[in-house]
């Protein structure tokens, strides 16, 4: 099968990543896969550190007639079985595409946000010819189809988010770094340092149980200098802040969080399917997280994971409480929860589940 994948950031993130993945594990699977970007330096400077051949499009807005007959041009050059994109925007310009060709081209969507999009009614018999449109979670599903309710079913696929199994790497110890001590468990937070990350929620929780051993540590970009302050003012303010260490961003994130012996990810937001609780549950890592977003539909509360509500830094306290007090609990829900991800969500299970949605039965 020839795959076009549309890469749809201007900066490179989280979905950049996710496309690659999968585009290697379509080629490890005899498949062809193609790249399609903006031309934007942030992007096509990480393809070219990994190594991927790609072409660029303008991509201007959603109906740009130079992307459209650019990427016309290149199905009426090659036949390509599948288009997959990964934003509404690129609909329009996909379907255009595969029109002005003349070709069978498979449009297939993915739709990675959770809030509610109406899509305009002159564009919609060009959704309404998506093969597929895939929802990284039942919530994400609900609420689109909430906004579009002549969307029908039959095209509809719930695939949950996965993570490709990564090789080791070596990295600095946290503990040796911080000089933690080895009687006292590591907490982290990995991922972007910001308010609806739950962070100052976070801080707010550990200062109800300073009496308790712990260190924290952040692993990622600080949103500013300003939300670092407020930050350290709520550890001083609650005596943690010796315990609370920011180590920033670095690209092997995923590395040092085989070093957390707690997770915590107690997002404020409502997210549609995020990555970091998965890549926990494939480290085998104990995780406290929150109830609100797609996470909760493979975070079972008590027996992969402990969840609490948003924003609720009471109940947060209580739950990291729980696992920093009892090593059993906290090492029957890694245990959980990499069985979970192993049993229901491996990186293997995904890709045959895409693969599935790009089929033409």
């Amino acid at each position: 099968m020839k795959i076009l994948q549309i890469i749809p950031g201007k900066i490179w993130g989280g979905a950049e990543q996710y496309i690659v993945d999968l585009g290697r594990e379509l080629e490890a699977r005899g498949h062809e896969v193609t790249y399609l970007a903006y031309d934007r330096e942030a992007v096509t400077a990480q393809l070219e550190r990994r190594a991927i051949p790609y072409q660029t499009l303008p991509f201007r807005w959603s109906l740009d007639r130079t992307s459209i007959n650019e990427l016309a041009a290149m199905l009426r050059a090659t036949h390509y079985d599948v288009i997959h994109v990964h934003s509404t925007r690129f609909v329009p310009i996909a379907q255009l595409a595969v029109a002005r060709a003349g070709c069978d081209t498979r449009v297939v969507m993915t739709r990675h946000e959770a809030h509610r999009t109406g899509v305009n009614i002159l564009l919609r018999p060009l959704f309404r010819r998506l093969h597929r449109i895939i929802f990284v979670s039942d919530l994400v599903k609900r609420r689109y189809r909430g906004a579009n309710g002549w969307i029908s079913d039959d095209m509809c696929r719930v695939i949950h988010n996965s993570i490709p199994p990564y090789p080791y790497k070596d990295v600095e110890s946290l503990r040796a770094l911080y000089d933690i001590p080895s009687s006292a468990p590591l907490l982290m937070f990995a991922g972007r340092v910001k308010k609806s990350k739950g962070c100052s929620v976070i801080l707010k929780a550990l200062s109800r149980i300073a009496h308790k051993p712990f260190h924290i540590v952040f692993v990622g970009a600080l949103k500013s200098e300003k939300y670092h302050r407020q930050l350290m003012e709520i550890a001083a303010a609650g005596g943690i802040e010796k315990r609370v260490h920011f180590y920033g961003f670095t690209p092997d994130a995923r590395q040092f969080m085989r070093q957390a012996d707690i997770a915590i990810a107690p997002s404020v937001t409502l997210d549609s399917c995020p990555l970091t609780n998965i890549e926990y549950l494939q480290l085998g890592k104990c995780e406290v997280s929150t109830n609100n977003g797609g996470q909760a539909e493979y975070l079972q509360d008590g027996r992969t994971a402990l969840l609490v509500g948003p924003g609720d830094d009471m109940a947060l306290a209580d739950a990291i409480g729980r696992v920093i007090d009892d090593r059993d609990l906290r090492e029957r829900l890694a245990k959980a929860g990499r069985e979970h991800f192993e049993q229901h969500m491996s990186y293997s299970q995904f890709v045959d589940k895409v693969l599935e949605a790009y089929s033409n039965t």
